[in-house]
């Protein structure tokens, strides 16, 4: 079992640092996608529930829902028009009550594992 340090880990960002998928100016699919500039140690959000993809829903069947992860793993090939594979991390909560935005790792230490279309 891995230790984590339980502290809260701060960090602040301005809007013009975090990047969007829905930014077709910088992304897009395969090689283009967001997931092929992502580093071990990220933090991101994913979506879990049901979304689309390609105008075909995907998902548990659950409503939609935003959750964050520290990326630590990343297995994703990317082709010119497609990306498949795997994100694993740990799960973060975010705390925004102290006026800054704390990421923070849960007592529990709970792993997580999404897709790059998340």
């Amino acid at each position: 079992r891995r230790r984590v340090n339980r502290r809260k880990q701060s960090f602040s960002t301005t809007s013009d640092e975090i990047d969007f998928q829905s930014d077709e100016s910088k992304f897009g699919r395969g090689d283009m996608h967001l997931s092929a500039v992502l580093n071990e140690g990220d933090v991101v959000v994913y979506q879990t529930g049901t979304w689309t993809v390609d105008g075909v829903e995907v998902g548990d069947g659950g409503p939609p829902r935003l959750k964050c992860a520290k990326v630590e793993t990343i297995q994703i090939v990317w082709t010119h028009n497609c990306e498949h594979g795997v994100l694993r991390g740990l799960a973060l909560s975010i705390d925004g009550e102290s006026g800054g935005i704390n990421a923070v790792v849960p007592p529990e230490d709970v792993d997580v594992e999404f897709g790059p279309e998340q």
